[in-house]
């Protein structure tokens, strides 16, 4: 058992108070588990680490936990950017929030297909599609909701955000108008 750091021990004293704080910052703070797991192998099949092996530790779990928080920000980002284009819908007594936009089906997958990791797409038949964004909140698009219209379902942790695709107005035109 002496020096595994898997079992937490280290008679030699080689990391000692440090360990916490090594491990930490092999983890990206937290964010990086791939990196930890790389960390703890090391780590379980050497005596010893480097300063130069922690550097290396620590500078792999930053670029992984930033690119983590980039990715999931950027589909948040999208999300956000899709709702802000709408305009608000009936309110519900629960934790779905209703809106509205403009267009048909066509629109709806468009819309869909801007915020879900193409990697995840499943055609459910009939016209509906599911997928994930790359933050993981499940999407889904169907031809019509339960009042006929074509609807992007949105799961959140919190909330449920429907956006109802309403078709343009057709252009009225006043006699003699071309």
């Amino acid at each position: 058992m002496g020096n595994d750091p898997v079992n937490k021990t280290d008679p030699s004293g080689m990391c000692g108070f440090l360990t916490p704080i090594c491990i930490w910052l092999g983890l990206g703070g937290g964010a990086a588990t791939t990196t930890g797991a790389a960390v703890t192998t090391v780590a379980a099949t050497t005596t010893t680490v480097t300063t130069t092996e922690l550097a290396v530790g620590v500078a792999v779990g930053t670029v992984i936990a930033a690119t983590a928080i980039a990715v999931k920000n950027e589909a948040s980002n999208s999300v956000d950017e899709l709702i802000n284009t709408t305009t608000p819908g009936d309110a519900t007594k629960g934790r779905t929030r209703n809106h509205t936009k403009p267009g048909t089906i066509d629109t709806a997958n468009d819309d869909f297909d801007e915020i879900v990791d193409p990697d995840t797409v499943k055609d459910r038949g009939n016209g509906v599609r599911t997928g994930k964004t790359r933050d993981g909140r499940n999407v889904n698009v169907r031809p019509r909701s339960s009042d006929g219209r074509p609807t992007l379902e949105i799961q959140g942790k919190k909330y449920k955000d429907k956006i109802r695709y309403n078709e343009p107005p057709k252009e009225q035109f006043k006699v003699g108008q071309e």
